[in-house]
Parts: structure tokens; C-alpha cells; sequence
């Protein structure tokens, strides 16, 4: 007959009364070390000068509380002006941080001309409409955007806003499709489509021909 042994490992044994109580110690001993000087230094600090003195310096439990200590620290006036500056100089350096942040932001919610034409690149479609928030407030194609480069390679750093095309035409999410084929053209080689005052797509020629190929 074979012996079956236990599967489990030994840090998933449950521990004994002995490692137990030996756990509650020690760490009773981590807590009382933690806590007791803070409620010594709380307790000094609210006590007489009489408990104090008698106490050697530190005191536990103040029998006479005073806030004769906090009253002599307040009074020069140093602590007062600490906390003034300390508040001014968090109140500036927050205002610097978010000003900075902001404009860093703002930077970088600005796209490049180089950043759309890798983004046309990386979905394989030839324009794009450019957006603030849910209006359309331009447009640009890759066949605009790649002519202008070419002849000024500066523009590829220069933001799509300052070169970009205008706004492709918007459309109903229920208008008949021989209006919507009237609109694409060469001037308008895309139209969004608009639901509710939210743009929820974009029709571009090329997806006209294919569904009136398909029909």
C-alpha cells in the first residue's frame, strides 16, 4: 500500500500555534515601537511645564494639558511666516506646473503634417477630416498634403491646421443616395455623416463606387 503525500506547498501548510503567537508578538512589538513615539511627542507637546519637568522630558499622559508650547512657537511669528510662504511657494509652483502642462498639451493636441500623412498611411485612406471637438473644420488629402511637402519639406513640421483644405460636406445618416453622389467630387472627394449633430462616419468616392458596383 502506498503512503499518499500531501500535494500542497509548505508556505500553504497552516502554520502552528507556536509560529502564531510568535507572529502576534512580534508584531505587536513593530507596533508599539511606531506608535509610542509619536503619542509621547503629541502628548509633551500638550502638557504643563510642570508635567514635563516632572516627567523628565517626556510625558505620556499630561495631567495639566496646556497649549502653552504651540503659543510660544506662534508668537515670534516665524512659524506664521513659514506657513506663508510655504503656501505661496505651492500656490506658484501649481500654477507653473499647470501652465506648463497646458501648453505642452496643447502642442501635442496639434497633429503635423507629417503625423497625418503616417496616419493616412497606416489605415490606407487618402483623406482625412480635421476636426475641433464635433465640428468639422477642415479636411486634407495625401495627394494635397505630399504635393505641398514636396515643395516646401518644411511644412512636414509645420501643424495640419495651417495648411489644411476645406471642410469635407455633411450629410444625414437618412439622406437618399443620389444627393450624397451630387457632392462627391474632385473638390469634395469625401462626405461625413452626421446623426443627431454627431459625426458617426465619412463616405468617401471611392466607397460610393464600390456600393453602386455591388448593386
Amino acid at each position: 500500500m502506498i503512503a499518499r503525500t500531501s500535494a500542497r506547498p509548505p508556505w500553504m501548510e497552516r502554520p502552528r500555534r507556536a509560529q502564531l503567537t510568535a507572529k502576534v508578538v512580534i508584531f505587536g512589538m513593530i507596533l508599539v515601537a511606531v506608535i509610542y513615539p509619536f503619542l509621547s511627542v503629541i502628548a509633551t507637546s500638550l502638557a504643563s511645564q510642570q508635567d514635563v519637568d516632572a516627567g523628565g522630558g517626556m510625558v505620556l499622559l499630561p495631567l495639566h494639558p496646556s497649549l502653552e508650547a504651540y503659543a510660544s512657537i506662534f508668537q515670534g511669528g516665524v512659524i506664521s511666516r513659514a506657513i506663508v510662504v510655504s503656501v505661496a511657494i505651492t500656490t506658484v509652483g501649481t500654477l507653473l506646473s499647470v501652465a506648463v502642462t497646458t501648453g505642452l498639451a496643447y502642442g501635442l493636441s496639434r497633429p503635423t503634417v507629417r503625423q497625418a500623412i503616417g496616419l493616412m498611411a497606416l489605415h490606407d485612406v487618402s483623406q482625412l477630416p480635421v476636426m475641433d471637438g464635433a465640428n468639422c473644420v477642415g479636411s486634407v488629402s495625401d495627394w494635397s498634403l505630399s504635393q505641398k511637402s514636396l515643395e516646401n519639406p518644411k511644412l512636414l513640421d509645420t501643424t495640419v491646421s495651417e495648411i489644411m483644405d476645406s471642410p469635407f460636406p455633411m450629410v444625414a445618416s437618412d439622406q437618399p443616395v443620389d444627393s450624397v453622389v451630387k457632392l462627391l467630387s474632385k473638390a469634395n472627394p469625401a462626405v461625413l455623416v452626421q446623426e443627431h449633430g454627431v459625426v458617426q462616419g465619412i463616405v468617401t468616392r471611392s466607397d460610393m463606387l464600390h456600393f453602386m458596383m455591388s448593386r
